[in-house]
């Protein structure tokens, strides 16, 4: 009663409640992992997590023994995202906040570098055959395309009136498709085999889109304004060849191209930083600004638990693969659970 009387009005009292639940529901990860400073990307490899931090070492987990076997100095500043390359290209590709790309072999030796002109927050997004990544650039609304074994830009993406998208802050990628979630609330699609024709855009959010995440025909995205929105992806079928060689697989009159919206939860905490889907599709995880991990179900939205993380800390990672979740925070910790 007395928590209820210092917090008035009716959003307050929503907050306490969803605490409540959050108390019933809240679950303790089963390691923790405890740096010294804070991990700012992970990416999961076979038995191993690669973590990237904010001193600009990234380090190399076996998961095993819960252990670091290996570290270097990849960047001056923060890792902003690292990512696990196939076997055969290389070890590892990392983007560091003061504008550089890196490619790197298993023992930690640099392969490459290469300069970009992006310092912001967007990740590093790859193709599943790891040949090609994308990254969003500080111009224009620019999204860089960019080969993985020579870090030389091919292309970039541009939407339409680009004046009025502002930043590119998330991309994402599934199939030949990449999706861009910008500054101005909207995603546009793009298809990296055309990339001077835009596919569709639309737009989901007021404000920034600062989580952004595509499993099957499911977009999911989410912004400040403390909203999870799903969307559905319609694709048209592949066009066969006409008389001057094959035709891209969509054009303006297409209306089957598309991304409408589906359904949207609305949480009582700041925001969603980062949105995972897990690989067998039946829920998707969201780690949020006050430090909770949030488990829904992607069929019904509802949610089904909350991981007790990193509160009140920001999530700044998420790994989700199998029955696993890994987090981590500006709490310095590495969270890991088993979800069933």
């Amino acid at each position: 009663t007395g928590l209820r009387t210092t917090l008035p009005g009716r959003f307050k009292l929503s907050y306490y409640n969803e605490y409540k639940s959050y108390l019933r529901m809240s679950v303790a990860p089963d390691y923790v992992l405890r740096c010294q400073e804070i991990c700012t990307s992970m990416e999961r490899d076979t038995g191993h997590l690669v973590a990237g931090f904010e001193s600009g070492q990234l380090r190399v987990y076996d998961t095993s023994i819960m252990r670091p076997t290996a570290s270097w100095q990849c960047h001056s500043q923060q890792v902003l995202s690292v990512r696990c390359l196939a076997s055969g290209m290389g070890g590892f590709l990392t983007q560091g906040r003061e504008g550089q790309l890196a490619l790197w072999d298993p023992r930690g030796t640099v392969v490459r570098r290469g300069p970009v002109s992006s310092t912001g927050f967007c990740r590093v997004s790859l193709l599943a055959d790891h040949k090609r990544c994308f990254l969003a650039l500080d111009e224009n609304s620019k999204v860089s395309c960019r080969e993985v074994a020579t870090l030389q830009e091919l292309f970039f993406f541009q939407p339409k009136d680009f004046n009025k998208k502002g930043i590119c802050w998330n991309t994402a990628v599934q199939g030949d498709f990449v999706y861009a979630g910008y500054e101005s609330g909207h995603v546009v699609l793009f298809d990296h085999r055309y990339p001077k024709q835009q596919v569709c855009e639309v737009k989901l959010h007021d404000d920034i889109i600062s989580a952004l995440d595509v499993s099957g025909d499911t977009l999911l995205t989410s912004s400040p304004d403390s909203r999870i929105i799903a969307s559905h992806v319609s694709l048209p079928p592949e066009k066969e060849e006409e008389t001057n060689g094959p035709r891209p697989r969509f054009s303006v009159s297409d209306q089957v191209v598309g991304i409408t919206v589906k359904g949207e939860i609305t949480l009582e905490c700041r925001s969603v930083g980062h949105l995972r889907t897990r690989p067998d599709g039946r829920l998707f995880v969201a780690g949020c600004w006050d430090g909770g991990v949030r488990l829904f179900s992607r069929k019904s939205r509802k949610l089904l638990a909350m991981l007790r993380a990193h509160d009140p800390e920001t999530v700044t990672d998420l790994v989700v693969y199998d029955n696993h979740i890994i987090s981590t925070g500006r709490d310095k910790r590495i969270a890991f659970w088993t979800v069933y």
